[in-house]
């Protein structure tokens, strides 16, 4: 499969410094091409015409088994080349040869003609290389081309049609006569492993292996485009490679094909020429250079255009209702039950005026009937926008039941308009209107009800005019996104109606200023104080089975697409020029568009599943889950930055047969993370690995759990509806016929499988998904297992070819496995996360939101075994954790108050450790705590001081023995909870602290206290000193002396002025009151002052428990009350707060609505971005790659207990090489010696590594790990594999 070659020419200069292998002139570095030497070839200067049959039954003079095309017995051609074009195949040696060689003209504009091998039959062998199969070549003795200096060769075919009934037969073989002194040296194509090339004119660089004849293999029947083959490839009789030398000359160039003829069509061929630098590293691979000439286009000969050549047309975005996207896709925003009726108007927002409330000046509103009856069956709902722009929304106009008038300007038919009075649309400049629509299918039984009327009114110095298309000689156009983007002129009625070209039609509708008239009739010619004021639609047929009518992305275009160089292409207010269908680079359209859904996301590949919070695994029917095997795997395909799961058996079970929803064997829900909106979406895809069929075929049975109104019901596919396939290896897509809740497939099935959302059993437009049950019906033991995943929600119709575009990030990639070769060197930007997928930085570790857990030691070591003290303390976690959300840190209180009067035994030892080891188990870190007093003033459980310094000689071993599992260890052991105050003994606190920090805390680990105050017994020049931070255990926020039990960190204070300065170097705690206090009291932290501390006191982690989860996580508890504090970029800037700009848009780049909560969840501790990716190299085995990758810390603090670095993974994701590079801990977000400078820091991570010594494909990538293993995930879209992102893949060669 081919991947679409996008390097900028940036990259070429990068290569032209770095990749000493590649000489290169300053011209080639212009234009990114590769350079080359022209080789003449007979007629190349052109002296037959096209047409001319040179060779044939009676052409040519035969001597021996030699036919020379000139008419001469000899091998100095008479055509002035010094070439010579013979055969020795015996087809042409019979007064019947259906064979003949014409010369045809030349596409490629490099010479004037191409050689064409015909017949009036079709010819066929067994392979390429076999003595039936046809052979000619060019023969030369007085003119012989130079070798030295050169790395390969290249020459353009035009294969024929695969022969009838094969499938292999799109293949050539040659072989080259190297002229050296006075002797002549055949090179034939070398193994499978010396690879030849094949380019096509899109840029796409397609790896060809040699086959065991020797035989090369097109990309697809009736290729057309570029053989490339280096002179490494080139071996003779003994295997060596052809290395040139000085003096070598080339004498012949044979060419073997293997069908032709007939029905099959030619083989066209030539444009050959010797490459002296290799296209597989150049940036722009069509692009040539030969000796002495300027750089031209391989395929057209002409010069190259500019790299920013789309030029497209230009528009201005216009506001609608919702551009702030308040409302969520599938919100009814108007309906019988919705908005705000006076004098025969509803307003969408609730209020009875045409100011509109969400923010962007702009009023939906409708004057129709319609809505105003209790039975109204009507209603518009925010939608996905399918095209990308403008805004993430689109208004679908739906209704229970078919809706119907006779035409779309009658009062019967629905009506409904986008009102303005506070920012109206300026028009001045502007050349008309564009905006997209999917129609609804036509009425039953009739054929031209695809119908709209917009109105356009417009507010001018004298009044308001509407405007509409009144004349039908005034012409409306229609861009299709699912056919020729082309504009097609529109059927515009008398009456003003514009029927669109087809049922259900999606795309475009434009409609030029010149085209609307007003009530006289006169066209509107925008003035310079013009506005828009209002749109009104009126809509035809739609609703029930007819579907809904949605309309998307308004703007004025200021430059037509009638006249621009590409219609579907927009420079849309100023930005470069993008495809109106899907918001992705120009020329990357007629492909599908998708969002992902995130599906194992931090899942190990290779561990076994077991169930958790986001997977439920059910057995029965007398399955073992022992005898199953359930782990995540990589991706089968490029395309996926998720990896998927397999389902098979342990080596030694049976199959598992049958596994139906009735026998229920095993079922597997995936549940977490999916909140999708379904409104405007299309299908729902996934990749299937299907394992052998007992009988056949083999089924894939699924459903998918939704909710509607506030109800969740289970979706099904119906019996008898289509479902597509796209299969390996193939690159078109067949329609299936669905069983109920079942996809059945041949065995063995790898593909992808489309579902349209309208083959299922529930209404799924207004829906919200939330998981899947899948199960395989076979599977396991000799079937193999099946592996499915790569979730994707399709939000257009199209499915064409094996491409498509991920997540709106502007590229087109590859469905399946890349053949193209990709260099080493590049220089890109890395794509930031899509908001909908920000839950998988959730269990990001060392950092965010956690929980706390409290264990009595010596209650615990009254378990006995170690086994049994592990599993009460994981029962311990696991009951705190119930019902809250994920956190990956927990803080831990290990009370030794039943040993305050002795030693701790080894039984108390061990308990400590036990519990560790639960932690660890559930992939938890510890802010961990010893403390003995459980309330203020506790004699009985306090212990003296002289016990606490021998606890902490017998728990230091310990403690180092398990410090990787301990995010910071907490001071604790004096006083109430550990709080270092209420204690019953008398205690010399700096004695004790100056042992906690010589003793009790391991080498590298950081230490909290609970005020800085307490920090301040050990001077700033102790070593630990700085690795201290504080726990805040009575967060008010940023007010001063709010509330009480602060200790004097208020804000102002030098308590806190010291915190502000220090807080970057340390990992920083805090907590609130229990809501209980807060409630009694009625003091509740604000959440905007939260958010301001968080960030001067550089917050790492904070108890959602404490007033929060501890009363059920309720609105009305301190943290719920943050969730109705709007937080936008504007307020972050005017607070002088960094956050992350990815964080306020969604997948379209739209801006999306965000809370205070939201905020503080997803920027406590490190929010890392890469930003970009650099790697110079060659490519070649062994070579050195030097790699440079840049960040942003979006989050409040920097990432500490955390390692970084690259690795090079191969094609089984196994490291081949892993270089530690970067140091977290100093990956600040902002500058850390001033607060008061909120400029985003931006830090560059480098290293120098080896590239494999065996050729293949390799994926460069980054790591960011904790020392107990667990991976840390960027914020970006990016391939994570087992905590790897995905940087780059690229061929060694």
């Amino acid at each position: 499969m081919k991947r679409w070659l996008s390097v900028s020419l940036a990259v070429w200069l990068i290569l032209s410094i770095f990749c000493g292998p590649l000489a290169i002139s300053a011209d080639t570095e212009d234009s990114g091409g590769f350079t080359a030497r022209r080789m003449p070839l007979p007629l190349n200067n052109d002296k037959a015409a096209a047409g001319t049959v040179i060779l044939s039954n009676s052409a040519g003079v035969e001597q021996g088994n030699l036919t020379y095309h000139d008419g001469r017995s000899s091998q100095t051609a008479g055509d002035g080349s010094g070439w010579q074009l013979v055969t020795y195949n015996r087809a042409l040696h019979t007064a019947n040869s259906p064979v003949r060689m014409l010369v045809t003209s030349n596409p490629t504009g490099l010479t004037s003609n191409l050689y064409a091998l015909d017949a009036t039959t079709e010819q066929t062998a067994e392979n390429a290389n076999r003595a039936t199969s046809f052979s000619y070549y060019f023969n030369h003795t007085q003119n012989a081309v130079p070798l030295a200096g050169g790395e390969g060769i290249m020459f353009y075919v035009d294969m024929p049609a695969d022969a009838a009934g094969k499938t292999v037969h799109n293949q050539l073989s040659l072989w080259f006569v190297v002229q050296r002194g006075s002797s002549a040296f055949w090179y034939g194509l070398g193994d499978s492993r010396r690879r030849s090339y094949a380019l096509d004119a899109a840029g796409n660089l397609y790896d060809l292996a040699p086959d065991g004849n020797r035989c090369l293999t097109m990309p697809s029947n009736r290729f057309r485009g570029y053989v490339y083959i280096p002179f490494a490839s080139l071996t003779n009789a003994g295997g060596a490679p052809y290395t040139p030398e000085a003096g070598d000359k080339l004498y012949q160039i044979q060419m073997q094909v293997r069908d032709f003829g007939g029905a099959s069509g030619p083989l066209r061929q030539g444009s050959c020429m010797i490459t002296t630098g290799s296209p597989l590293y150049a940036p722009r691979p069509t692009l040539v250079l030969f000796e002495g000439e300027s750089a031209r286009e391989l395929f057209t000969g002409q010069p190259p255009a500019p790299p920013d050549a789309v030029q497209g047309f230009t528009a201005r975005s216009m506001p609608v209702p919702l551009h702030n996207d308040k409302a969520a896709a599938g919100t009814v925003v108007l309906s019988k039950n919705t908005g705000v009726e006076t004098a025969g108007i509803t307003y969408h927002d609730g209020r009875s005026s045409q100011t509109a409330s969400d923010g962007s000046g702009w009023q939906l509103v409708t004057y129709n009937g319609l809505l105003r009856t209790d039975q109204s069956p009507v209603h518009i709902k925010a939608a996905v926008n399918p095209t990308g722009l403008i805004s993430a929304k689109a208004y679908a106009l739906g209704a229970d039941t078919v809706q119907t008038a006779p035409a779309a300007n009658n009062n019967k038919s629905f009506n409904y308009y986008f009102n303005h009075t506070a920012n109206p649309v300026p028009l001045a400049g502007g050349e008309g209107f564009l905006f997209y629509v999917r129609m609804p299918d036509d009425a039953p039984d009739t054929s031209s009800h695809n119908q709209i009327v917009p109105w356009f009114i417009v507010q001018k110095a004298s009044g308001y005019t509407w405007y509409h298309v009144k004349n039908a000689d005034r012409r409306v156009y229609a861009l299709s996104e699912r056919g020729d983007p082309t504009p097609q002129a529109l059927a515009v009625s008398t009456s003003g109606c514009i029927t669109l070209p087809e049922n259900g039609f999606q795309g475009y509708v434009y409609i030029p200023f010149s085209s609307l008239s007003d009530s006289a009739s006169a066209p509107y010619t925008p003035g310079t104080a013009d506005k828009l004021y209002q749109i009104q639609m009126q809509v035809r047929d739609f609703g029930g089975a007819l579907g809904s009518f949605l309309n998307a992305s308004y703007m004025v275009t200021t430059s037509s697409p009638l006249t621009a160089d590409v219609p579907y292409a927009v420079r849309l207010d100023g930005a470069p020029a993008v495809d109106i269908f899907n918001g992705a680079a120009p020329g990357i359209r007629g492909v599908s568009t998708a969002l992902q859904l995130p599906f194992l996301s931090g899942y190990k590949l290779g561990g076994q599943l077991a169930a958790d919070r986001a997977f439920d695994i059910q057995t029965g029917s007398g399955t073992s889950r022992g005898d199953l095997s359930i782990q995540p795997v990589d991706a089968l395909n490029d395309l996926s930055d998720f990896p998927m799961l397999e389902i098979g058996t342990v080596s030694a079970a049976q199959p598992v047969l049958d596994n139906t929803a009735a026998s229920s064997k095993l079922a597997v829900t995936y549940r977490a993370y999916w909140q999708v909106d379904l409104s405007g979406a299309d299908a729902l895809m996934l990749y299937l690995k299907m394992p052998a069929a007992p009988a056949g075929t083999s089924s894939f049975i699924f459903s998918l759990p939704i909710t509607r109104g506030g109800a969740t019901v289970t979706s099904s596919l119906s019996a008898g509806k289509p479902f597509y396939t796209l299969a390996k290896g193939t690159e078109s897509w067949q329609q299936q016929t669905g069983a109920y809740q079942t996809v059945t497939l041949p065995g063995g099935f790898e593909g992808w499988v489309r579902i349209p959302l309208s083959s299922f059993n529930q209404p799924m437009a207004d829906a919200v998904l939330t998981g899947i049950t899948f199960r395989f019906r076979d599977f396991g033991g000799g079937l193999g297992a099946g592996t499915v995943g790569s979730f994707l929600l399709a939000t257009n119709t199209l499915m064409t070819g094996d491409r498509l575009v991920a997540d709106n990030r502007n590229t087109a990639a590859p469905l399946f496995r890349d053949t193209r070769i990709i260099p080493a060197a590049v220089q890109k930007t890395l794509p930031s996360l899509p908001a909908e997928n920000d839950k998988v930085l959730e269990l990001n570790p060392d950092r965010g939101f956690r929980s706390e857990v409290m264990q009595d030691i010596k209650v615990l070591a009254a378990n006995g075994s170690y086994e049994r003290m592990k599993a009460a303390a994981g029962q311990a976690i696991e009951n705190q954790l119930a019902g809250q959300g994920p956190t990956t840190v927990m803080q831990v209180y290990l009370y030794l108050s039943g040993y305050n009067s002795g030693d701790i035994p080894q039984a108390g030892l061990d308990a400590v450790e036990a519990f560790l080891d639960a932690l660890k188990s559930r992939n938890k870190k510890a802010l961990l705590r010893f403390a003995y007093a459980k309330d203020i003033g506790d004699a009985a459980t306090d212990a003296p001081q002289a016990i606490m310094l021998r606890h902490m000689d017998q728990l230091a071993p310990v403690i180092n023995r398990w410090k990787d599992t301990i995010h910071a260890l907490q001071a604790g052991i004096v006083g109430a909870w550990g709080e270092w105050h209420g204690e019953s003994y008398a205690i010399d606190k700096t004695a004790v602290l100056n042992k906690i920090v010589g003793t009790l805390l391991p080498p590298g680990t950081y230490l909290q206290m609970r005020l800085p105050d307490y920090k301040n017994l050990l001077p700033s020049s102790h070593p630990a000193y700085s690795r201290i931070g504080i726990h805040n255990d009575a967060v008010f926020g940023k007010i001063p002396n709010k509330g009480y039990g602060t200790g004097g960190l208020d804000a102002g204070s030098a308590q806190w002025n010291q915190l502000v300065t220090q807080a970057p170097y340390a990992p920083q705690d805090g907590e609130l009151y229990y809501s209980t206090w807060n409630q009694t009291n009625n003091v509740y932290c604000d959440g905007y002052e939260a958010i301001r501390q968080f960030s001067e006191h550089r917050f790492t982690t904070f108890s959602h428990y404490h007033g929060y989860w501890d009363a059920g996580g309720t609105a009305q508890t301190a943290m719920g009350r943050w969730k109705n504090l709007a937080v936008t970029p504007a307020w972050l800037a005017s607070n002088g707060i960094v956050g992350s700009p990815a964080w306020f848009t969604d997948r379209n780049r739209q801006p999306i609505a965000r809370n205070a909560f939201a905020f503080v969840e997803a920027h406590l501790g490190y929010r890392l971005e890469a930003q970009d990716v650099t790697i110079h190299s060659s490519g070649a085995p062994g070579s050195t790659a030097h790699v440079s990758l840049s960040l942003k810390n979006y989050g409040f603090s920097a990432a500490f207990n955390l390692q970084s670095g690259f690795a090079i993974l191969d094609e089984d994701n196994r490291v081949v090489s892993q270089i530690d590079a970067g140091t977290p801990a100093a990956w600040h977000s902002r500058s850390p010696g001033q607060y008061s400078d909120a400029t985003i820091l931006r830090h560059r991570v480098g290293a120098t590594m080896t590239l494999p010594a065996t050729p293949g494909r390799y994926k460069l990538t980054f790591y960011l790990k904790n020392g107990q293993g667990s991976a840390a995930r960027l914020a970006n879209g990016v391939r994570v594999i087992d905590g790897y992102h995905t940087l780059h893949t690229f061929d060694v060669q």
